[in-house]
């Protein structure tokens, strides 16, 4: 068992930096947490309101019916999807995430310059 403090962690870290051995510590590596609970929040909606989530992955996009796997343009696909189909439940979910109402709609717009630059050929 470590009797180590806070105060001897950040003396500890003080002295690797020093003496060139630390480890710089990324705070970027992980989704934001909200991230998660929405993908979940969107994928519980989804479900409850019958929509099934394995037949939806190809046309929405989704890469697993686990909302653990979306990535935030997984969830910004989902989130355009039930703003259109469910736009009352959507409303909800987007109350307690407010960032998805931005992505849903940045996903539509996303979905249709490639369509349009597929066509063009670009």
């Amino acid at each position: 068992m470590s009797d180590a403090t806070p105060d001897s962690y950040e003396r500890d870290v003080e002295r690797a930096r020093e003496e060139g051995t630390d480890i710089i510590e990324r705070t970027d590596d992980l989704p934001p947490p909200d991230h998660y609970r929405a993908a979940r929040d969107l994928a519980e909606m989804l479900r409850a309101r019958g929509e099934d989530l394995a037949a939806l992955a190809g046309e929405i996009g989704l890469p697993d019916v686990d909302p653990a796997r979306w990535e935030r343009l997984d969830v910004a696909r989902a989130a355009s999807y039930a703003r259109e189909r469910h736009p009352e439940a959507f409303a909800s979910i987007a109350a307690d995430h407010p960032w998805l109402g931005e992505a849903a709609e940045g996903s539509a717009h996303d979905a249709l310059g490639a369509l349009a630059d597929r066509f063009l050929g670009h």
